[in-house]
C-alpha cells in the first residue's frame, strides 16, 4: 500500500499537482505500517520530487513536516540548497515569508547566497556549483523575493528577515555591481527596504514610469521591526525625490501619516512644500473656497506641525479674510442669484421637500409641476396656474406653455408616447 500510495504522490507532484498539507503524515503513517526506516523514506521521496514546479504552490504544512529533513538533506548538499532558493512558496503570509527565510538560513543557502568570492579550489568548486544551480544572478533573485512579498494585495511586503538578508548579502550585491529592485506589485516601491538599500550603497534600478510609493501603507506598517525609517537616503537620491515628492502630495494631512511622518528629515521638504502650497492657495479665494481651504488645513495640521514648520505658521497668520470677502462681494452672493417667486412656487408644490417636481421651459416662461398641479411663472409674476390630470401610471415627460395654454407629453401605462392640452 505504501509504494503504491508513494507512486501516486510522486507521479501527481511531477504531473503539476501541488502536494496537499496532509501528504507528509499519510505517508509517514504509511512507512511506519511498512516497517521501513522513515528518514530514508523521506529523503528519497524528496529526492524524487523537488526538482516539480509544482512544489512552489505546496502548503505551508507540507514545508514544515519536511522542515526537518530538507534541513538535513541541504546542508550537506549546496544543489539542493540552490534549488530551495529557486522555490518561492505562493501559500502563506507574512509569518511564513518569515519562517521560509528562517529555514533557508538554518539550510545554509543564504551564506551561499552572501558568500563573496574568494580563492582556494574548494571554496571555487562550491562558488561555482551555487551559480551553475541558480537561473539568475543574485541581484535578480533578490528583485524577487521583494515582489514575491507583495505577492497578493493584501501582502504587507517584506518582513524583518528580508532587511536582515540585505544587510548580510550587501558586499555580494556591490561586488556583483548589478542593481536591485525594492517595487512589488503595480511599481509600487517599499519605502523603507529602498531607503536601507540606499544607506549600504547597493546599486538600485532606475524607477520606471508610474513608479509609486504607497505612504498610507508605510504609516500603518510603522510600528513593526525595520519599519517606518526615515527616508533621508530616498530623498537625497534625486532618481527618487520627485517620486516621494508626489506621494507625500498625495498622503500628507492623514491623521496617521503625519503621526509617523513627524520628525522624519526626509518628508519634512515635502510635507513643508504641501503645507506652504495650501496656505498659497487661500489667496484670492471667495468666502466659500476660504472656509473650505482652512477646514482643511484644520483638518490635516496641529500645534505640532507649526512648531515644525514655524515658515508655515508666519505666512498663515499674514492671511487676511478681508480679502476673500471683498472678492465675494465682486463676484456677488449666492442669494442674489435666487429667484423668490420660483422658490415659493417650489414650496408650496412640495411643502416638505420631498415631492419630486418636474421643470420645462418655453422661453420666457418656467413650467413647474409636481405631477398634478402646474405653474407657470415669468419675470412679471405667476403667469397661471391649471390642474393636471393625467391616466394612472403615465410619466410625465415634458410641459410647453403655448397661447396661454399648456401642452403636456406623457408616457402612457403601455409605454406610448401620448399628449394633451390642459
Amino acid at each position: 500500500a505504501y509504494h503504491h500510495f508513494r507512486l501516486l504522490c510522486v507521479k501527481r507532484t511531477l504531473g503539476g499537482l501541488p502536494p496537499w498539507g496532509t501528504m507528509a503524515r499519510e505517508l509517514k503513517r504509511l512507512i511506519k505500517s511498512a516497517k521501513l526506516d522513515v528518514a530514508k523514506e523521506e529523503e528519497a521521496f524528496l529526492c524524487e520530487i523537488l526538482e516539480a514546479p509544482a512544489l512552489s504552490s505546496a502548503s505551508g504544512d507540507f514545508w514544515k513536516s519536511y522542515g526537518k529533513t530538507l534541513k538535513k538533506m541541504a546542508q550537506g548538499d549546496i544543489a539542493i540548497r540552490a534549488r530551495l532558493l529557486e522555490v518561492f512558496p505562493k501559500v502563506g503570509n507574512e509569518k511564513f515569508d518569515s519562517w521560509w527565510l528562517e529555514f533557508l538560513d538554518e539550510c545554509g543557502a543564504l551564506d551561499d547566497f552572501c558568500a563573496l568570492e574568494v580563492k582556494g579550489k574548494a571554496k571555487q568548486a562550491r562558488e561555482k556549483a551555487l551559480k551553475l544551480e541558480l537561473s539568475e544572478s543574485r541581484a535578480a533573485w533578490f528583485s524577487r523575493l521583494v515582489k514575491h512579498c507583495y505577492r497578493t494585495w493584501r501582502s504587507a511586503g517584506p518582513p524583518e528577515p528580508v532587511f536582515h538578508l540585505l544587510r548580510r548579502a550587501s558586499k555580494r550585491l556591490i561586488a556583483d555591481k548589478e542593481a536591485i529592485s525594492c517595487s512589488g506589485r503595480y511599481n509600487r516601491l517599499d519605502l523603507d527596504l529602498l531607503d536601507l538599500a540606499l544607506e549600504l550603497k547597493i546599486p538600485i534600478v532606475d524607477p520606471v514610469e508610474r513608479t509609486t510609493f504607497d505612504l498610507s501603507m508605510w504609516a500603518k506598517s510603522a510600528d513593526k521591526a525595520e519599519r517606518g525609517r526615515d527616508p533621508i537616503h530616498v530623498w537625497n537620491d534625486e532618481r527618487f525625490q520627485h517620486i516621494l515628492a508626489k506621494a507625500v502630495d498625495n498622503t500628507a494631512g492623514t491623521r496617521e501619516f503625519e503621526e509617523v511622518a513627524q520628525g522624519k528629515k526626509g518628508l519634512a521638504q515635502a510635507r513643508e512644500n504641501w503645507l506652504l502650497r495650501n496656505i498659497e492657495s487661500l489667496d484670492g479665494e471667495a468666502v466659500p473656497s476660504l472656509e473650505n481651504g482652512l477646514e482643511k488645513l484644520e483638518s490635516a495640521t496641529s500645534a505640532a506641525t507649526y512648531q515644525e514648520f514655524p515658515k508655515a505658521y508666519e505666512k498663515l497668520k499674514k492671511k487676511e479674510v478681508s480679502k476673500a470677502l471683498t472678492r465675494n462681494l465682486q463676484l456677488g452672493i449666492l442669494d442674489e442669484l435666487g429667484w423668490p417667486l420660483l422658490e415659493e412656487t417650489i414650496a408650496k408644490l412640495s411643502p416638505k421637500g420631498k415631492a419630486k417636481l418636474y421643470f420645462s421651459s418655453t422661453w420666457p416662461h418656467l413650467i413647474v409641476s409636481d405631477g398634478l398641479k402646474v405653474v407657470v411663472i415669468s419675470a412679471q409674476g405667476k403667469e397661471k396656474e391649471f390642474e393636471l390630470q393625467l391616466p394612472q401610471k403615465a410619466q410625465l415627460l415634458r410641459m410647453r406653455y403655448i397661447g396661454g395654454e399648456i401642452v403636456v407629453l406623457f408616457r402612457n401605462a403601455k409605454g406610448i408616447v401620448q399628449g394633451c392640452w390642459t
